[in-house]
C-alpha cells in the first residue's frame, strides 16, 4: 500500500488541493480510497460520503473548470477533517 499511516494519506489529500493537473489525481485516487478502507475502517457505499473523497471530487470538478467551492455544509466539513490531520500531523513532523 502506498500510504503507511492515516496521517501520509491526509497530508497528501491536502497536498493535492494545489494541484493543477488532473491526471496526478486520477492515479493517486485509487490508493487513497484502498487506504480510507484501511485506516479509516469504512467500507462500500460509505467511502462516497468520506471527506477524502468529497474533497478529491470537488477538485476534479474545479479542474474540469464545470464547477466552484460552494458552501455545501459537506465540502466545508471535509475540508475541516482534512486539514486539521494534514497540519497536526506536519506539526508532529518538524
Amino acid at each position: 500500500m502506498r500510504y503507511q499511516t492515516k496521517e501520509s494519506l491526509y497530508v497528501d489529500v491536502w497536498r493535492a488541493m494545489d494541484a493543477c493537473n488532473a491526471s496526478g489525481l486520477i492515479h493517486s485516487f485509487p490508493d487513497m480510497v484502498q487506504a480510507i478502507g484501511e485506516f479509516d475502517q469504512v467500507r462500500g457505499s460509505q467511502i462516497n460520503n468520506h471527506p477524502i473523497v468529497i474533497l478529491m471530487a470537488d477538485k476534479l470538478l474545479q479542474l474540469a473548470g464545470i464547477y466552484s467551492q460552494s458552501n455545501d455544509q459537506a465540502l466545508i466539513d471535509a475540508y475541516s477533517v482534512v486539514g486539521k490531520i494534514a497540519r497536526d500531523s506536519a506539526e508532529v513532523q518538524k
